[in-house]
């Protein structure tokens, strides 16, 4: 893996709020994070954090794909129950952070809380909905019963993603954001994946009845359940028995400088245990109002790159009219919202680990640069996919691979930008800087995806049943 955890700021002006890249590398010396990144925990830390990262975020893509299940089961409310869905998985985790982090309340739960009982919550969820799925034969109960659980899955996720972003910025290399980050994006592929092969393996390319898609439902969310377990054993078994978590994570950690100054010690860092297990006794507000003098405008952009992606995917395109009059493909049709997600999700796998591109971005582009090019994307996406989608401005078949190639860059540009942004925040901060002014600085960040999706999914939605509404699925004037 290319080294990836210095991420120096060159060439930024005094006005940068992120600071110059003295005041990324002050929090934790070179020497520091070169012999975190060299040590035989680093790499185990690191695929930790992957691993974290695939299981929190299986409950919210399983959710999503339930979209082409909801599409069949209701097509006279495809559009309003998919965007009802987006809503359901993404506003309730935005405004569970901004609780917790308003209050305090985070700083006060220790990380085994936040991530050990929204796990076990997800896997009884996931058991929940199977059982309805079996035993309960009234329709809308269904729908709301998948509602209910993506309000409550996205709760859990309100708890555990912020909580793994923070835990992410404490450790001195740059590394572990990354790792999540990634982590992130394979998870879309994986389950885009897991759901087309078995969907293959059961009925092969053809179109699929309803009642075969409710049974193919029934397994993603075994598989949900399984990844809610799957939470906090890697949390117990494999990141807290680390030592470096006990260094960074659980003590208050000082860089070897404090300590030489204060201590009189011959260079070996220290951490001050402050009891309990990770509670910080800071005030949350005032933390993260130091932070956010730093992390500002790397939390903007992040909020309108979501915007922009969660706005545009996947309900539009995966809505769009495909044929003609007279040139129906039932095949096609049934896959197409598939497609779209699987193309979307690899783009966003393939911004968020191209090693060289992020270090080289992290390196050269400024925070106002960052929040540029989150401006320009917004105003290149939405008339490339919506002009292909709604309203169509051409042929369906020459829409439909104008619709992929934007949704495939939507995915590339969103992954690339908010990864970087990711990267950059948690280590720009100045020497001395306490471990709940880190963690808020990745919470800030949070914020920020979460601002982005809720606002994206409510836009979304908004455009689906106002100036949009008579133009999903509906083709060109001109024909096929």
């Amino acid at each position: 893996m290319p080294d990836t955890g210095e991420v120096g700021l060159e060439d930024t002006s005094d006005s940068e709020s992120e600071g110059s890249k003295s005041d990324l590398e002050e929090r934790f010396t070179e020497e520091e994070v070169e012999t975190f990144e060299r040590s035989s925990e680093a790499a185990s830390l690191n695929f930790g954090f992957f691993l974290l990262a695939l299981l929190y975020m299986w409950p919210y893509h399983t959710l999503l794909q339930t979209q082409t299940f909801l599409s069949a089961k209701f097509p006279d409310r495809a559009v309003n129950a998919g965007n009802t869905m987006m809503l359901a998985t993404t506003w309730p985790f935005m405004v569970t952070h901004g609780l917790l982090t308003l209050t305090g309340l985070s700083r006060r739960l220790t990380y085994t809380c936040k991530l050990v009982v929204p796990g076990v919550l997800i896997s009884i969820i996931a058991l929940g909905l199977i059982l309805v799925m079996s035993y309960v034969s009234s329709a809308e109960f269904l729908l709301n019963s998948l509602y209910c659980a993506a309000l409550l899955c996205s709760i859990a996720e309100g708890m555990i993603e912020p909580a793994v972003y923070d835990m992410a910025g404490l450790y001195p290399s740059a590394l572990t954001t990354k790792n999540v980050m990634f982590g992130n994006g394979a998870t879309g592929v994986v389950v885009c994946i897991v759901k087309i092969s078995v969907r293959l393996c059961t009925n092969g390319v053809k179109p699929l009845a309803v009642a075969e898609l409710e049974q193919l439902t029934h397994v993603y969310f075994a598989l949900m359940g399984l990844a809610g377990i799957g939470l906090p054993a890697v949390y117990l078994l494999l990141m807290r028995r680390s030592k470096s978590f006990k260094k960074y994570v659980k003590c208050e950690y000082t860089i070897p400088k404090t300590d030489l100054q204060s201590n009189g010690s011959d260079g070996e860092a220290s951490a001050t245990d402050p009891g309990g297990d990770c509670v910080r006794k800071e005030s949350g507000l005032s933390a993260a109002l130091q932070a956010l003098k730093h992390v500002w405008p790397s939390m903007v952009a992040t909020t309108i790159t979501y915007i922009t992606s969660l706005a545009l995917w996947p309900v539009i395109p995966g809505s769009m009219c495909l044929s003609g009059p007279g040139d129906s493909n039932p095949t096609l049709r049934s896959w197409w919202f598939d497609i779209v997600l699987l193309i979307f999700n690899v783009g966003d796998l393939v911004g968020k680990s191209e090693h060289r591109s992020l270090s080289w971005g992290a390196r050269n582009l400024s925070s106002n640069l960052l929040l540029a090019c989150a401006l320009c994307r917004a105003f290149l996406m939405f008339p490339l996919v919506l002009t292909a989608s709604a309203p169509q401005s051409y042929s369906p078949t020459v829409a439909s691979w104008v619709a992929l190639a934007g949704v495939l860059l939507l995915g590339v540009s969103n992954g690339w930008l908010s990864t970087v942004c990711f990267m950059r925040a948690p280590k720009a901060l100045p020497a001395g800087t306490s471990n709940s002014v880190a963690e808020q600085a990745s919470t800030l960040m949070v914020m920020g995806l979460f601002a982005g999706i809720s606002l994206g999914s409510l836009a979304a939605y908004e455009l689906g049943e106002g100036p949009l509404q008579r133009y999903i699925g509906a083709c060109h004037a001109g024909g096929g």
